[in-house]
């Protein structure tokens, strides 16, 4: 079904492998031989993803060309949506969901990066709720529900808040609703999280 859409089996793989593992870096090299195609087919549907916006390529400390996904590229949930409906059986590879933990499988592939951001802006705590925890691919969530607990609190650090929120939407591709979890007053939003709330980030 992937290559059907993307018109080209070597390009369906190589996204594959991407989006598996969306915030590693692939050598040409290694998806060559991951891909299991000559160099200058791999080269090419590089060259034609990096035309779209979906990937780039950089020289590693090493010399050797490095690949990875644009973070925030708005196709990135989508693809990792096809990709592990087809996994591992069609390409070997499957994108990190776990049904178990409760976040909505397109949501999945973001949780790595989302995390990441709220560690670097200092977040205690991230909850993630609402639809982007709800399980099934039928389930599409617009928006990225997330409270969270920041050391010096919002109101502390206004300035930390929005460079957080700003990056988390260029991550997600969607709006992201932001919440001060000290904050949380109106009873029918506390219910809302208590039900579908899922800890996502918690330092120690």
């Amino acid at each position: 079904m992937l290559s059907t859409i993307l018109g080209s089996e070597t390009r369906a793989r190589i996204v594959a492998l991407l989006v598996a593992d969306p915030h590693r870096g692939f050598h040409v090299r290694e998806l060559v031989r991951e891909v299991g195609t000559g160099t200058s087919g791999v080269q090419r549907e590089i060259a034609r993803l990096e035309g779209i916006g979906l990937v780039r390529s950089e020289r590693g400390a090493d010399g050797r060309r490095v690949v990875r996904l644009v973070e925030g590229h708005p196709l990135i949930a989508p693809l990792a949506g096809l990709v592990a409906a087809e996994a591992p059986a069609a390409y070997g590879v499957a994108v990190a969901y776990d049904e178990a933990i409760g976040v909505n499988p397109h949501v999945a592939p973001l949780i790595a990066g989302i995390v990441e951001a709220c560690k670097e802006a200092g977040v205690e705590r991230a909850t993630l709720f609402g639809s982007a925890t709800q399980p099934g691919w039928d389930i599409v969530p617009r928006d990225i529900d997330l409270m969270i607990r920041m050391r010096s609190g919002l109101q502390g650090d206004a300035e930390g808040y929005f460079a957080l929120l700003e990056r988390l939407r260029r991550l997600t591709g969607r709006e992201v609703d932001l919440i001060d979890e000290r904050a949380v007053r109106n009873p029918y939003l506390a219910a809302e999280i208590e039900r579908t709330g899922v800890v996502i980030h918690e330092a120690a």
